[in-house]
């Protein structure tokens, strides 16, 4: 059967990888079960079924295609003198990438769970061996729950791109436990920022407000920025959660760059209609199902 309805035989067989993809079947085995190479699977994850956009460039290997992924700077911007850094989910390893290439004293430790997506990184995405890089395979809660008690206040800065799918949500990521966990593993001026899929306000905002809500109950200070579509915060899109272990206000900005992500912020009240994730209760389906129906 060369097409269906009007689709192809190749169109199809992307559809299906992205409902493998949602469902949190490792690139290892969706590539098994599609016959896609791992690094065809995350190309069409991550570029959608048409493959990259007008903007990707493999040229230089260290920069940094999707906007959402230069928000995370927001975070060395608020402590410029950040050395050690914790990435939870490696990706394409496009951040620990540039990381490592623009901030020549810093050291990273990056958290996949699937190991597959690392053996893609390094034979496709340029990801090479680095001594100040170290990647461990395993799921980022198991992670943080025992580096928590072995290495309190690790990190000067801990990156989360983990919250990447609507359909499936890790919701022990974004629970008040796990922010305790992220907590004790900064400085004391340490700062969390996290990458999520959500809107901001209304229905298809309840996500975000839920896992920002978990981190208000641990940290003294939190922001949101909607990157995507600043204007429309009721908009799904990438939206950067910023979490910070101290009181201090947001620096200024004296680079046009950083002053136009600074500007992006969400400083409105938040609305109070969901409830603070924990391990205990993380209503995430019923929260995302707005999401779901768009």
């Amino acid at each position: 059967m060369e097409n269906f309805h009007g689709y192809s035989k190749d169109h199809m067989r992307k559809a299906i990888v992205f409902c493998l993809s949602s469902k949190g079947m490792p690139a290892s085995q969706i590539a098994d079960a599609t016959g896609f190479s791992v690094p065809d699977i995350i190309a069409i994850v991550n570029f959608g079924m048409n493959g990259p956009g007008p903007d990707a460039t493999y040229d230089d290997p260290n920069a940094l295609v999707f906007d959402y992924t230069r928000h995370y700077a927001i975070g060395w911007h608020i402590k410029p003198d950040a050395k050690t850094f914790l990435m939870l989910g490696g990706g394409g390893y496009s951040v620990p990438k540039h990381l490592l290439s623009a901030k020549q004293d810093a050291t990273i430790d990056v958290v996949e769970i699937d190991p597959g997506i690392t053996a893609a990184a390094r034979e496709f995405f340029a990801l090479r061996d680095n001594g100040r890089l170290r990647i461990v395979h395993e799921d980022a809660r198991v992670f943080l729950n025992r580096a928590a008690a072995e290495n309190p206040g690790g990190y000067d800065m801990v990156m989360g791109d983990t919250f990447t799918s609507s359909y499936s949500i890790p919701f022990h990521l974004g629970t008040v436990e796990c922010a305790e966990r992220i907590k004790a593993l900064l400085r004391d001026d340490g700062v969390f920022v996290c990458n999520i899929i959500s809107a901001v306000t209304g229905e298809q905002g309840k996500i975000l407000r839920s896992i920002r809500a978990a981190f208000a109950a641990v940290f003294p200070r939190t922001h949101v920025f909607p990157v995507s579509m600043p204007g429309r915060p009721d908009a799904t899109q990438n939206v950067m959660l910023v979490a910070l272990k101290t009181e201090k206000p947001m620096p200024l900005a004296w680079d046009a760059a950083m002053q136009a992500m600074l500007a992006k912020e969400y400083t409105l009240p938040l609305e109070q209609d969901v409830v603070a994730l924990t391990d205990d209760y993380a209503p995430v389906e019923r929260y995302a199902m707005p999401m779901l129906s768009q």
